[in-house]
Order: structure tokens, then sequence, then C-alpha cells
């Protein structure tokens, strides 16, 4: 009898351990799930902030894009008119450059010019001279 009291009195001190480890196992384990339920409560506020954040963004993008277009026009118009400008002065220096050239076969003309009546002049003078000469031989014969 007393066998059979000390057999079930170990058999309820083994279960009352048994319970005890379990019990100990169920509380660590709860407690792992408040820690969870936290982290994933603060994980679903940060996705909540992120979504909302992104939530703005294709307004946002939509915005800048459409700046980014207008600056593109603005620049567009700026290097067109810059063209225009670079364009007109490039006719603008090659009229230049016909007028200079021409100025400068006008001058070379106009020296070749004098050239040629300095050397008539020179002619002329020596004929006279010689004119001069021939009559004063003539005047001067006896």
């Amino acid at each position: 009898v007393h066998e059979g009291l000390r057999r079930e009195a170990e058999a309820r001190a083994r279960r009352l351990d048994a319970i005890g480890a379990e019990r100990s196992n169920w509380l660590e384990r709860a407690e792992n799930a408040s820690t969870q339920i936290a982290s994933l409560g603060e994980r679903k506020a940060e996705a909540e902030a992120e979504r909302e954040r992104l939530a703005d963004a294709p307004d946002e993008i939509d915005a800048k894009r459409r700046a980014l277009l207008s600056q593109l026009t603005e620049a567009e118009s700026l290097r067109k008119a810059a063209a225009d400008r670079l364009q007109e002065a490039e006719n603008r220096q090659s009229e230049l450059d016909k007028a200079a050239t021409g100025a400068i076969q006008f001058l070379a003309e106009a020296r070749e010019t004098r050239v040629r009546a300095e050397e008539r002049l020179t002619a002329a003078d020596e004929r006279r001279l010689e004119i001069e000469a021939r009559i004063q031989e003539t005047l001067n014969t006896p």
C-alpha cells in the first residue's frame, strides 16, 4: 500500500514538474508572442507611414515631370533663339567678309590704277622733257 502511495506521489510530483515546465514554456511562448505582436505592430505602423508617403509620390512625380518638361521646353526655346542669333551673326559675318573681299579687290585695283597713272605721268614727263629738249635744240640751232 505504501509502495502504491509512494508511486502515486512520485507520479504526482513528476506530473507537477511537467505541468510547471509546460506552464513556464507557455509563459515564455506568451512573452515571445507579445514581443512579436509589438514588433509586428511597429512594422505595420512603419508600412502604413510608408504607404501614406508613397501615396503622394505619383502626384509629386507627375509635378516634377511637368516641371522638367516645362524646363525642357524653355531650354529648347532658348537654344533655338541662340541658334537663330548664331545664324544671323554668321550671315552678317559672311556679308562683311564679302564686303571686305570687295574692298580689298577695289583697293588692289586702285593701287594698280595709281601705278599705271604714275607710269603714264612719268612717261609723259619724259616725253615732255624730250619735246622741250627738241624744242630747245630747234630754237637754239643757228
